[in-house]
C-alpha cells in the first residue's frame, strides 16, 4: 500500500538536538550512548506526520526489573504529559541515533520495551 509520511522541522530539530547534546557532553548520558526517544503526531488514512520527537533515556541490558519498570513509567509519564498539552498527539513510533549499527535484536528489544 502507498503511504505517504510527513516530518515537521520541529522533530528533526529535536532529535538533531538531543543527539548533539549527547555527543558534545551536555547530557548526562556517555557521548557514545545511543539517542533515542518518541515520535508523537498522528494518521490520518494512509497519512502519517510525525510533529514532534520526546527524548527517552536507553534501556540499558543490565537493568535490574525495578529499574525496568521505573523506566518504563518515566516513559509512560513523558507519554502522558505530551499528549495533556497536545492530546491529538498519539504515539507513531521510535527513533534510534547512534555512532554504531546496532542488531535487529537490540532494537527489537528498544521497541518493545516502549510498549
Amino acid at each position: 500500500c502507498p503511504h505517504l509520511q510527513k516530518t515537521k522541522k520541529l522533530a528533526i530539530i529535536g532529535i538533531s538536538d538531543h543527539h548533539t547534546r549527547v555527543m558534545t557532553g551536555g547530557s548526562a548520558l556517555p557521548p557514545n550512548s545511543p539517542v533515542v526517544g518518541l515520535l508523537f503526531g498522528y494518521q490520518e488514512g494512509l497519512v502519517v506526520s510525525i510533529l514532534d520527537a520526546e527524548e527517552m533515556e536507553p534501556f540499558l541490558p543490565h537493568e535490574t526489573d525495578s529499574a525496568r519498570a521505573a523506566h518504563l513509567e518515566t516513559i509512560r509519564t513523558k507519554i502522558t504529559l505530551h499528549q495533556k498539552v497536545f492530546p491529538r498527539h498519539e504515539v507513531i513510533g521510535w527513533y534510534r541515533v547512534a555512532t554504531t549499527a546496532s542488531t535487529e535484536e537490540e532494537e527489537e528489544d528498544g521497541a518493545n520495551q516502549c510498549q
